[in-house]
């Protein structure tokens, strides 16, 4: 199976790790930051793609002999990530919309490639109660790695830095501890 993970964001990661769980051979990560995709190839990507610098669809379809994913999990939350994520998937794939939108976005797709192309349109918010409790067993018994998560830890006086540096995509989650020492 060939996943991409459209952002390489924190909830990318976690599904990226997901995905090597139940046996993705590939992992396309991509993402506007040079920081999160390092974090993703550490984490087992075998490919990254940086958004800003690449054509994402063209890029996925050279990595995957033309025919694109198997399965996109968009988790950016923005309306080019959807639209791009029914690009990438080939013919019979699954594309899930993890991220989602702001009421009133309207989101343009070629609904021949949906429907001709049997593409399965998947979309979650939240999660249930059993959800939460095996996020929570495989996070710690530490079948998922989420230190790597974690860039940065900052007192609590820096909390605008913090805030400014996952913005700008240099780290991607940042520690607030209130009892670290301000430097």
């Amino acid at each position: 199976m060939v996943a991409i993970l459209v952002a390489g964001g924190p909830v990318s990661l976690l599904h990226q790790q997901l995905a090597l769980r139940t046996g993705a051979a590939q992992i396309i990560a991509v993402g506007h930051s040079d920081t999160r995709l390092q974090v993703a190839r550490q984490l087992g990507a075998t490919a990254t793609i940086n958004a800003h610098a690449q054509d994402t669809v063209q890029a996925v379809r050279d990595l995957t002999a033309g025919y694109g994913a198997d399965v996109v999990i968009e988790c950016a939350g923005t309306q080019a990530a959807w639209e791009s994520a029914i690009e990438a998937v080939r013919r019979g794939g699954r594309v899930l919309w993890f991220g989602g939108l702001p009421a009133g976005t309207r989101v343009c797709i070629d609904a021949a490639r949906v429907h001709y192309g049997e593409i399965n349109l998947i979309n979650i918010h939240g999660g249930t109660a059993a959800d939460s409790r095996a996020a929570f067993e495989l996070i710690t018994s530490r079948a998922l790695q989420v230190q790597p998560l974690i860039s940065d830890q900052l007192p609590l006086e820096q909390l605008e830095t913090a805030l400014q540096k996952m913005a700008r995509g240099e780290a991607l989650k940042v520690a607030i501890l209130p009892d670290l020492p301000d430097a």
